[in-house]
Formats: C-alpha cells, sequence, structure tokens
C-alpha cells in the first residue's frame, strides 16, 4: 500500500480513514468512492465509464499505477464475496488514430498476491474487452466462474485533483485503423454491494464531509504543559514524545490523552496497533486504553504485552505492518468491531518511568461480510 502514498490509504480526506490497509476489494472501491465525493486523494473508475471516444486520464481511461478490482462475473451478476482480486497496472499503452480517437488500450499488470507470489507476468490485450457485455473475460477463479474488471482506483495528487502515474510506463503507439467496439448494454446486479457497501459507502461520505467541516478530528491532553498533541502520528512525521509526570502536584494526576472522531464513526473498529520507539515503548501495564461512544461510558481495551503478539494480529485480521524497527503493541476492542467515537491513552501517576515515544497510531477497522478470492492461481492459456 505504499504505492503510491508513502502512508498506503492513511488518513483519507479530513481523516476518515485512520490506517494503512483495506481488507477486502470492496472496501478498496469504497475508500475511492469517498476520496472522490469529497474532493480527496482518489476517483473510482467505474467499468461503464471507460470511454475510447472521449479519452481522458484518469477519468475515462485508467492510468499506470491504478489499482484494478476483477470480480466474478455470470448471467449479469457480480458474485461478490470469495471471488475477487486486487492487481494494479504496471504499463499501459494506448493505440490510436489521427482523429485522437482510442482504438484499444492493452496494460501489463502487477500482482502482489497471486498464488503467494508477486508477478508481473498477466497482461490484457484491450480493458474494454474484458468488461461486462464484452465477451473476453480476464481469468477465471478457481472454481471456473469467469472473472471481469469491475473497476480501477486512481491516485490523485493534492493539486487539482490531477492522476499520479509515471509517465514513463504510458506508451502511445498510431495505428492507421480503427474499429469500433460494440460492447451489449448490461445492468448487472451487485447483491452484496447493493444490500451493504452501498449504504456504507453513503455513511462514510457523509462522515468524511463532516470532518471537512470541523477540520478534522479532535485531540485532547488532559496536561498541555506536559503534553500537548496536534496530531495523530502517522509513522512518517508527527511523533507523540510522552514525558516522565516529573514531580509535585503534576506527578499525582493521570495523563489523558483523547482522540475525539467527532462521531460515531460508520466502520466498526476492532482495535488499534500501537507503534512504539522501540527504545522507549512503556510496558503493557503501564498506560491504559479505553473506547466507546460516550465519554461517560468508555470500556477498556486489552493492551496485548510484547512479546508474543502473533495471536492478536490473527484475532484482529490484519497485516503486520513490519513495523521499520518499531514495537507494534496491539489493542484488542470488542470482536468482531465496537462503535466508537472516543479513544483515551491513559498513563497513570509515575507511569511510563521514562519518556515513551509513540510513532504511530493505525485503526483497524472492520470492513464487514466481504472475502476476497482465497486463491489467485496463473490464468489458464486462452
Amino acid at each position: 500500500a505504499d504505492v503510491p502514498y508513502s502512508s498506503g490509504y492513511c488518513p483519507g480526506a479530513g481523516g476518515w480513514y485512520l490506517s494503512w490497509q483495506i481488507t477486502n476489494t470492496a472496501g478498496m472501491q469504497s475508500w475511492y468512492m469517498v476520496e472522490e465525493e469529497v474532493n480527496g486523494r482518489g476517483r473510482w473508475l467505474s467499468w461503464n465509464q471507460l470511454d475510447y471516444q472521449n479519452p481522458i486520464l484518469g477519468e475515462t481511461l485508467p492510468v499506470p499505477g491504478a489499482y484494478v478490482l476483477l470480480e466474478a462475473y455470470e448471467n449479469d451478476t457480480w458474485l461478490g464475496t470469495g471471488t475477487s482480486h486486487s492487481m494494479m497496472i504496471d504499463e499501459m499503452t494506448v493505440y490510436y488514430t489521427v482523429l485522437g480517437i482510442v482504438d484499444h488500450v492493452s496494460v501489463t499488470i502487477l500482482e502482489g498476491n497471486a498464488s503467494d507470489e508477486v508477478r508481473n507476468t498477466r497482461s490484457i490485450p484491450d480493458i474494454l474487452q474484458v468488461i461486462p457485455g464484452a465477451p473476453d473475460w480476464v481469468d477465471t477463479t478457481s472454481g471456473g466462474t469467469p472473472r471481469k474488471i469491475r473497476g480501477f482506483g486512481i491516485d490523485l495528487d493534492g493539486n487539482g485533483g490531477n492522476p499520479l502515474y509515471d509517465p514513463d510506463r504510458l506508451h502511445y503507439i498510431f495505428v492507421a485503423d480503427w474499429t469500433p467496439q460494440l460492447i451489449d448494454p448490461v445492468f448487472p446486479f451487485s447483491p452484496e454491494w447493493d444490500t451493504h457497501f452501498e449504504q456504507l459507502t453513503h455513511e462514510l461520505t457523509g462522515y468524511a464531509e463532516r470532518l471537512r467541516t470541523k477540520k478534522g478530528i479532535r485531540l485532547r491532553s488532559s496536561d498541555r504543559r506536559r503534553m500537548s498533541p496536534r496530531a495523530l502520528p502517522d509513522a512518517s512525521e508527527g511523533a507523540w514524545a510522552i514525558p516522565p509526570p516529573g514531580t509535585g502536584r503534576r506527578a499525582r494526576k493521570p495523563l489523558v490523552l483523547e482522540i475525539d472522531l467527532r462521531a460515531v464513526h460508520p466502520l466498526p473498529v476492532r482495535g488499534l496497533m500501537l507503534a512504539w520507539a522501540q527504545d522507549a515503548c512503556p510496558p503493557a501495564s503501564a498506560y491504559r486504553v479505553l473506547f466507546g461512544v460516550r465519554k461517560g461510558n468508555l470500556a477498556e481495551a486489552a493492551v496485548v504485552p510484547m512479546p508474543p503478539r502473533a495471536d492478536a494480529l490473527a484475532q484482529m485480521g490484519v497485516i503486520d505492518d513490519g513495523g521499520d524497527g518499531l514495537t507494534q503493541v496491539p489493542v484488542i476492542f470488542d470482536d468482531p468491531g465496537a462503535p466508537v467515537r472516543y479513544v483515551r491513552l491513559v498513563f497513570p501517576p509515575g507511569e511510563p518511568l521514562k519518556e515513551a515515544v509513540l510513532h504511530a497510531i493505525r485503526f483497524l477497522y472492520d470492513w464487514g461480510p466481504f472475502e476476497d478470492s482465497p486463491e489467485n492461481p496463473r490464468p489458464a492459456e486462452r
């Protein structure tokens, strides 16, 4: 997820999404759609928005580096959970006529999770021929069901929403003849999207717009002279240096750092991942984490002692960050997820015994009832 953003999909426009990781393809589509609606860092290019006669990079055509969502498709229906797969365009070639009309677009593909390996061997001769209504398909599931392109995630810069891509990976080839491509008009049914993710995306968009008007989440400290955080740490900047309590009256009071999401987040939260500096990581007994909807009724989360943490990671269904030399500490909320507006880190009097440095706070969201394809074998020759 470091491509093209150094912090993955965090923070989302206005801070609505506080994690680098999205755990399924429906969540990926939702993220891009929300970012598009709030003029953020992404745009969703649906299969039915491809337009060779009005070619605009990032709007009617994808670009190199674009996210590609495949899903099984049969009888005018997207089959959903257990059949989808994520890919990325590596290089793209546009074949065009003297009139500027596109004849076809071919792409080569990068796959980060294809039968437990990274591959760059797949190519698609013409992306328009592998969408609903067209005769071809990209590949099949392990059960033999054809998969087609559902859409593309276009990554945008912060300067007017221009698409981000490497121009050296975009190629143009002139062709003398142009053959109009006829795609049968179809209106696919998508049961899981229609019954769950469409409403979720609407709620996430509303939440993101609310954060924009509020200028982001709110951070509070019970002792601003001791520590006054200005932004949530995201591993790239803004680490929280939490000083020792000192002496006197201040040493007898807890330090409370509160994260106010401004409203209950539409996504349930499974927990947090706290990334501490290895030489400045307090023991789990040195602080508490509280969460909930109302300030007066917060529940206490389970801070997992270190090591081990493998079971805690598996319980929350997340990928280990790797950490870049940081100590990753899981904090477990309710399973499968809890409604959350407030999160508090509470450091009791006398703890930590030395300065603690927190480099990142990552929210672990529950994206709901959708699973990607369990395996993505090499595509059969056709």
